[in-house]
């Protein structure tokens, strides 16, 4: 991934590039169209003027108020199923309440990839629900991982893979 800035005569365009996804914010319209007409001399792509969803993160502005709301709720929607814990009670923050028992209740059925999904916690913690950090914090050391078994997890996990 990539972020590049462009400044010119007070104005400021940032560009956030991903593999073929790339998402342009500017603080002002004159610098903005200079870099779009650019852009389309040297690549040919498909420009969409107020993007929804940028690498599985839901986008929704409000320009009147000049805010921006940032959701993943399709990504862990999709987590909890594939580890099978769409039924589980949610808890309106999980700083509130971390119930030992029933994380090691969990580490003891082996068809759950413990690891894997502390992996995949990561993602969301940088975007946007930091507060996770604070339970992957809480919850790692009670998993107890050997060295075997955290080779297979870094193995099967999107973040940790290595080319």
């Amino acid at each position: 991934s990539c972020v590049f800035l462009l400044f010119r005569e007070g104005d400021f365009c940032v560009v956030i590039l991903w593999v073929d996804d790339l998402l342009i914010g500017s603080n002002g319209p004159k610098l903005l169209c200079l870099l779009k007409d650019h852009l389309t001399t040297k690549y040919k792509y498909n420009a969409i003027e107020e993007p929804t969803l940028f690498l599985g993160v839901k986008l929704k502005r409000d320009r009147t108020k000049r805010t921006m709301y940032i959701s993943q709720t399709d990504y862990f929607r999709d987590l909890l199923k594939r580890f099978g814990m769409d039924t589980a009670t949610q808890l309106s923050h999980p700083k509130k309440s971390v119930n030992n028992t029933l994380v090691q209740e969990y580490l003891r059925k082996k068809d759950k990839p413990y690891r894997s999904l502390a992996c995949s916690l990561l993602y969301p913690s940088n975007i946007s629900r930091p507060d996770l950090a604070y339970l992957q914090h809480r919850i790692a050391p009670l998993a107890k991982p050997k060295q075997r078994t955290l080779e297979t997890s870094q193995a099967n996990c999107p973040l940790c893979k290595r080319d």
